[in-house]
């Protein structure tokens, strides 16, 4: 009798223990889900929920922040005026300083482009030489648990960071106004290597699996595919539309780019080489996919959005937003729910767009600039 009451209440305990350990695990998944970050111009890393869309914390991210990329528990992003990359280290809730003073030599870097290659002088050209010295945004530190963090700038100024991505062992860094994308050692925190791109490299992004860099070139019309692992060796190159700026894996293989100078989207299979051009009605501000890998075109000249169904080389308008906006952003949160969450960086605002019914569900008053996004999914 004692027997059975002892393997009934250990089968109860036990049932119990193991209940709160699958509880334990969901609710860490939701939060993991819903770890949500963007920067805002006026120079702050801002973590909301997702769930409520509160603000769960913010630290000082430079003058005019350009970049984010996330990676485990680091997030990575680059200001524009003063040549530094930061460290945010999420568990520690700390900025992390990233020596990158000392540039490898010439005869160390990688050159990935062909000297007969064409520079182009279109309008992106001529807006980057027109910049002399970029705008510095003067702002008090109105939060008293907020420090400015420490931060070591890139050799020289003027260097133009404008997009970071990463894997589980490198940073890649562009710098536009130099030709360069420097490669990071993420535990040393020291610059390898580089890649020499000619001119103008931007639009930085990391196949799924972590072992393919997609580089644009504005200045050469071309997207450079290197390994990303190791031996930083060029797979693929493609000549694409006028003026590439941004880029997207769909999966391994494809790869969408956006041609702003074309008002134009670029699918790439960099294993069969082929490539189809899709016409856009307006030039092109971000772009994301869904779990079906369907594409989503957010115009920022007047807030059009396109719909690219998967297979299908078409751009279809999708929706016109009634809002007034100026730069939006776009974060897809397609594993939780079929909808949009798009960031109006003139009206300090949130929007929050159902894609099934296309209606805007919420519009939230931010106190600030929303201007690029990123989802840590640790």
């Amino acid at each position: 009798m004692f027997t059975q009451i002892f393997n009934y209440m250990y089968k109860k305990i036990f049932n119990l223990k193991l209940l709160g350990i699958i509880l334990l695990f969901f609710f860490s998944l939701v939060a993991k889900a819903n770890d949500t970050y963007y920067l805002s111009s006026e120079g702050y890393l801002i973590n909301i929920d997702l769930n409520n869309f509160t603000e769960k914390g913010k630290v000082i991210a430079g003058s005019m922040p350009t970049s984010i990329a996330s990676c485990g528990n680091h997030i990575y992003f680059t200001d524009f005026s003063t040549d530094k990359l930061y460290d945010y280290d999420i568990t520690e809730k700390k900025i992390n300083n990233i020596d990158l003073q000392s540039l490898n030599s010439s005869d160390n870097e990688i050159k990935i482009y062909k000297e007969e290659d064409k520079i182009h002088k279109t309008p992106l050209r001529k807006a980057f030489e027109s910049i002399i010295k970029p705008k510095k945004v003067k702002k008090e530190n109105v939060f008293n648990d907020v420090e400015e963090p420490l931060a070591i700038s890139i050799h020289n100024k003027k260097l133009g960071l404008t997009s970071v991505a990463c894997n589980d062992k490198y940073i890649f860094i562009s710098n536009t106004l130099k030709g360069k994308v420097n490669i990071v050692d993420r535990k040393k925190l020291t610059i390898i290597n580089s890649f020499d791109t000619g001119e103008r490299p931007t639009g930085l992004s990391i196949s799924p699996n972590g072992d393919y860099l997609a580089i644009c070139s504005t200045a050469l019309d071309k997207v450079f595919i290197v390994n990303a692992t190791g031996n930083f060796s060029v797979k693929n190159e493609f000549e694409t539309e006028e003026g590439p700026t941004d880029s997207i894996w769909l999966d391994n293989s494809n790869l969408a780019i956006i041609n702003r100078g074309s008002s134009s989207l670029s699918l790439i299979n960099t294993n069969t080489k082929i490539i189809n051009s899709i016409a856009i009605s307006s030039p092109v501000n971000a772009i994301l996919k869904d779990k079906n890998n369907n594409l989503y075109a957010l115009s920022g000249v007047d807030n059009k959005i396109f719909e690219i169904k998967a297979g299908n080389l078409t751009a279809n308008l999708f929706l016109e937003l009634k809002e007034n906006m100026d730069f939006p952003s776009i974060l897809f949160d397609f594993d939780q729910s079929d909808k949009m969450l798009i960031g109006s960086e003139k009206d300090k605002k949130l929007i929050i767009l159902n894609l099934k019914d296309k209606t805007i569900e919420k519009r939230i008053k931010t106190n600030f600039s929303p201007k690029v996004f990123i989802k840590n999914e640790v």
